[in-house]
C-alpha cells in the first residue's frame, strides 16, 4: 500500500492523533483550497482525554499506511465528529470535537468516550468560551 500524508494534532501528553488527509499542493497553487482551511480544528486527544483547539499550522504532516475512516473505510481507526456548543446565546459557530477512535467503536461507546473529555480555556470558532470541563 502507498503511504499517504495525514494531518496530526498534537496533544501537551504527546500523542498524536491522525486527523484528515493532508493537502497536496501549497494554498498558493492549490485550485481546490477553500480559505475554510484557516479555520481552527477543535481535537479530542485519545490518551489523556483534553480537548484542544488547533490552527491548520499547529498541525504536522505524517506519512501513514492506511490512513483514518471515513477518508479510507477499511482503515482501523476512525476519525469522529461531535457537535460542541458554546455558552453564548444564539452562537451559530457550533464546533466539532474531533477524535479518533477504532473503526467498530459503537454510538454508546463514543457517549462514554465523550464523558471522560476535560478542556480548560476553550473557545468556540467564534472565540466565545465554552466552560471548562475538569478532569476525571
Amino acid at each position: 500500500m502507498t503511504p499517504v500524508r495525514f494531518d496530526f494534532a498534537k496533544c501537551t501528553c504527546g500523542h498524536l492523533s491522525p486527523i484528515r488527509p493532508t493537502s497536496s499542493a501549497p494554498r498558493e497553487t492549490d485550485p481546490q483550497w477553500s480559505g475554510t482551511d484557516t479555520d481552527p480544528l477543535i481535537v479530542a486527544c485519545s490518551a489523556c482525554k483534553l480537548v484542544s483547539k488547533f490552527s491548520p499550522n499547529q498541525l504536522q504532516e505524517i506519512n501513514t499506511e492506511m490512513g483514518v475512516a471515513p477518508y479510507n473505510p477499511e482503515a482501523p481507526m476512525r476519525v469522529f465528529r461531535v457537535p460542541i456548543e458554546c455558552d453564548e446565546i444564539d452562537c451559530r459557530a457550533q464546533g466539532e470535537v474531533l477524535v479518533t477512535l477504532t473503526a467498530a467503536t459503537t454510538a454508546i461507546e463514543l457517549a462514554k468516550e465523550m464523558v471522560s473529555w476535560w478542556w480548560k480555556d476553550l473557545t468556540c470558532l467564534s472565540e466565545h468560551p465554552i466552560p471548562d470541563r475538569e478532569r476525571r
